[in-house]
């Protein structure tokens, strides 16, 4: 089986910029409210971590990691997220978030 982090399919959403006088890059704050807007969406839907990360196929330690915007996010376990959590807006949702950190 195929390690999840080697899988090329799964590209970083972010791209390292640094915002003005801060030591905080855009890729931090938006791995940030994305993790925040999981999180809710989770919890609205009564859902625990470990079955939303059952659901999307990834480790439970990495959802907890992107929940709390530790770490990097990979496109394609975002869309496994969302079609785990039947979200079909949420890609629109994540691009609205990223044109935050990244236009």
């Amino acid at each position: 089986m195929q390690n999840y982090e080697d899988n090329p399919l799964r590209n970083n959403i972010g791209i390292g910029d640094r915002m003005k006088n801060d030591d905080v890059t855009n890729d931090e704050l938006f791995n940030r409210e994305v993790g925040e807007y999981i999180q809710s969406l989770r919890k609205k839907q009564g859902m625990t971590l470990e079955r939303l990360a059952e659901q999307a196929n990834i480790s439970i330690d990495y959802l907890k990691r992107i929940e709390m915007g530790e770490g990097d996010i990979y496109f394609f376990d975002v869309m496994c997220i969302a079609r785990s959590l039947d979200i079909y807006s949420f890609a629109n949702d994540v691009k609205k978030i990223a044109e935050k950190y990244f236009s």
